[in-house]
């Protein structure tokens, strides 16, 4: 949910005591909604870590799943996540998630709505960029992303989306890429775009997957027409499986493809890296018009709320398709920690350590699985 990959460093003793009372809160909810018979669960996650760009910061995620009242029960929850991060340098995060399945789960409704004024790293354009080009920017940025799904027949969805971010260059580093302005985008501006979306899913639990597939293509138009200072197509295919290999290990497995015609600024590329995709890289530590995806992960139980994963995935980016080659591709390989903070709705903690061909990045932290 955090555009940013701040919560890799979030000091896991203060999470301590929230995790041990997260029952007693779920239990809270219920109650409340107990003539209705719709459970709620809340999940609170303090934030609280340093790093010389931003010195001391600190901030908070909240989780709220819950079934609306015009969905069954039985029908899939709703999400809706606030967050905030405030750091010592007067830098910010604050972002809304919302997940909301409504009319017996027959309209899907999604969008983030937030905005960040936060150092960022760029290391250039293309799939063969040195980490030794790293180069320290600030950008502002308000941005928003909704799509709308309507359900078809059992499983598929079609609907619309729309796009729109407004960003400022504030810092960069001087005698940089961005510095040279040879980069597009290196001066900011709008993004907007509009889309269409299709998408066939029959997984049993949309935050811990055991069983059935995710397929679901999009096409999003950036164009002045539509209020963008910059004119590009992009088309999206997220495909997952999940198979079951025991009533509680699962191997789970994903092939996600990007790909940009037109003139996409370096904000709007594909990128590899961070919480989803190759894990151990840093997120947009590549970065290019097209991106190619798969991988996979094992997950298993380990004792009582505790469970554990291993994962594997390699991905690469090309300025064009005819430019992919399986030697250039990019391996991803570590294993995970997972914490059940809503047993009932199997809503994870997650901790990862990934591992990639530059130096370890740190701990990935978060809430709900990579895929």
């Amino acid at each position: 949910m955090m555009q940013r990959e701040v919560m890799n460093k979030l000091i896991l003793f203060i999470l301590f005591p929230i995790l041990t009372n997260t029952r007693t809160w779920a239990s809270a909810e219920s109650q409340r909604d107990s003539t209705t018979q719709k459970k709620s669960a809340v999940v609170f996650l303090p934030v609280l870590y340093y790093t010389p760009e931003t010195k001391t910061a600190g901030g908070a995620l909240v989780v709220k799943t819950f079934h609306a009242a015009s969905s069954e029960k039985s029908g899939r929850p709703s999400t809706i996540a606030p967050s905030f991060i405030y750091t010592q340098k007067r830098q910010l995060i604050g972002e809304i998630f919302a997940d909301l399945y409504l009319n017996r789960d027959v309209y899907h409704f999604t969008g983030t709505l937030g905005y960040s004024k936060f150092p960022d790293k760029f290391y250039g354009v293309g799939n063969q960029t040195s980490r030794h080009l790293e180069e320290d920017y600030t950008p502002r940025t308000a941005y928003l992303n909704a799509g709308f799904q309507k359900k078809i027949r059992p499983g598929l969805h079609l609907g619309l989306l729309y796009t729109f971010k407004h960003i400022e260059i504030l810092q960069i580093t001087a005698g940089g890429l961005l510095a040279a302005k040879n980069i597009l985008g290196s001066d900011g501006g709008k993004l907007s775009g509009a889309g269409l979306s299709a998408s066939y899913d029959t997984r049993d639990n949309i935050y811990y997957p055991a069983a059935g597939s995710y397929y679901n293509f999009a096409i999003n138009w950036f164009d002045g027409v539509i209020g963008s200072d910059y004119t590009f197509t992009n088309y999206n295919f997220d495909g997952r499986q999940y198979f079951p290999i025991t009533a509680s290990q699962v191997l789970a497995a994903q092939a996600f493809l990007n790909f940009i015609s037109g003139a996409p600024p370096f904000q709007a590329m594909s990128q590899l890296g961070g919480k989803t995709l190759l894990r151990g890289y840093y997120a947009g530590r590549y970065r290019d018009k097209n991106l190619a995806v798969v991988q996979t992960e094992y997950r298993s139980p380990l004792w009582r709320r505790f469970g554990w994963v291993a994962f594997f995935g390699c991905g690469e980016v090309a300025d064009q398709l005819s430019r992919f080659a399986l030697h250039d591709f990019k391996t991803s390989y570590g294993v995970g920690l997972r914490y059940a903070v809503s047993p009932k709705e199997k809503i994870n903690l997650r901790l990862d350590l990934g591992f990639g061909k530059d130096p370890f990045v740190g701990p990935l932290i978060t809430i709900g699985e990579a895929f």
